[in-house]
């Protein structure tokens, strides 16, 4: 059985319901159009990696398979806050007997197979892995063996994400590594700053 695994965060894509900042400033068409690039910026770089990929929807399962992930294992996230969903998605996949499981967002249009590939390799000399964002969150979160211990008490989409994850792996005394920082999109600013590079994907 293979060990590894990916686990990718999305929510159904809605119109008014995924990237409520950058909507209110673009509207709720654009933002989808935008939600959607970016998701599939998300598949080409999981696709370009060799293993099992899980994609957890925020609401329901789709009826039919989206473009590029007819291989993946399509979820429904938990119940709860972010912190919760995330939680419950590792110790989901862990108890189907994967070692290393590394939990990603649909937000990183500069994530490339590369990054999963090193998170993975980190995970051989490190219990937890972390992929910072320039915002202070983190687009990448992964482990071995067991769910990392880190989504309690977090003031999710806030500056302080990163920040207070660090410091309870160091409160807990659990090593980690970390990869380069890379940006999220997130307001018409981040937007702007990456609609040719989207464009050009």
């Amino acid at each position: 059985m293979e060990k590894e695994a990916i686990i990718i965060f999305q929510k159904n894509p809605e119109k008014g319901k995924v990237k409520t900042r950058l909507s209110a400033e673009i509207g709720e068409e654009k933002a989808l159009e935008v939600y959607k690039s970016l998701c599939n910026l998300t598949y080409k770089a999981c696709n370009a990696w060799e293993g099992t990929k899980f994609l957890f929807f925020d609401s329901y399962l789709p009826q039919n398979k989206i473009l590029g992930t007819e291989n993946y294992n399509y979820q429904v996230q938990g119940k709860g806050d972010l912190g919760y969903r995330m939680e419950e998605a590792f110790q989901r996949i862990f108890k189907q007997g994967f070692e290393k499981v590394i939990l990603i967002g649909t937000d990183c249009p500069e994530l490339t197979s590369d990054h999963l590939k090193e998170a993975f390799l980190q995970l051989e000399n490190y219990r937890i892995v972390i992929g910072p964002a320039k915002d202070g969150g983190y687009y990448l979160i992964g482990a071995k063996r067991e769910t990392p211990p880190v989504f309690k008490g977090i003031p999710w989409s806030t500056d302080q994400v990163l920040k207070l994850t660090r410091k309870k792996l160091e409160t807990l005394g659990l090593s980690y590594g970390e990869l380069e920082t890379l940006s999220d999109i997130d307001t018409k600013k981040d937007w702007d700053h990456f609609k040719e590079f989207l464009t050009n994907k």
